[in-house]
């Protein structure tokens, strides 16, 4: 309904809720009986990709047919974009980086989440700023949001902190790296500021004196 109504409904909602669990269902219980090998993994990745490439071209023949807009099919080329953003990162993140997102300590979970949201934010509205909001561009923007996630900032984490922490049984004690905590700087700072030449006329309006 997104891509031919310009909005969503309850019933489109719920379908794709289901539509997701079946299919992550699915492929986890076909993935579990794989043996996994650099040919499978490349396999998968390739099928994932193709999948985004078509849905991109259904999108496009979408707008390019006048069946509808191409602000309307949008949403379509976004995550076309943001589909093979996943096959890349998720065969470089399985393959070679092979990231442990966990770990015992609350406080290094919740700098990590908020590091990793204000990269893809700072991507996510930097890109816009500096590409336009056109079909490419924005099939691109969420390809490199996604290849962050996956990719990058799991790269990041891997550097600063393997080895790094150091833990006590009596008293718990997280020693960050000073570099990650430079890197949150101004990830945040950057993210403030893409948030406000996104919209300048509502902060300037909201800082002029009342008359």
């Amino acid at each position: 309904s997104r891509m031919y109504l310009g909005c969503h409904t309850p019933k489109d909602v719920l379908v794709s809720f289901a539509v997701t669990i079946a299919i992550s269902l699915a492929v986890s219980l076909i993935y579990d009986n794989f043996n996994s090998s650099l040919l499978t993994d490349l396999l998968v990745a390739i099928l994932i990709f193709l999948l985004s490439a078509g849905l991109f071209g259904y999108s496009y023949y979408l707008v390019n047919a006048g069946i509808t807009t191409d602000v309307l099919a949008m949403d379509g080329f976004k995550a076309a974009g943001a589909g093979a953003g996943f096959a890349v990162g998720w065969f470089i993140e399985k393959r070679y980086i092979k990231f442990n997102p966990k770990n015992s300590h609350i406080l290094l979970q919740i700098v990590k989440v908020i590091a990793g949201l204000a990269g893809a934010l700072i991507i996510k509205s930097g890109l816009k700023l500096l590409l336009g909001n056109t079909i490419v561009t924005n099939t691109v923007r969420y390809f490199f949001v996604i290849l962050w996630i996956a990719v990058f900032f799991p790269l990041i984490i891997k550097e600063m902190f393997q080895g790094r922490i150091i833990f006590n049984t009596k008293k718990p004690c997280i020693v960050i790296h000073a570099r990650f905590l430079l890197y949150l700087y101004h990830f945040l700072h950057l993210l403030q500021l893409s948030l406000m030449l996104s919209e300048p006329p509502l902060l300037l309006r909201a800082r002029a004196p009342a008359s």
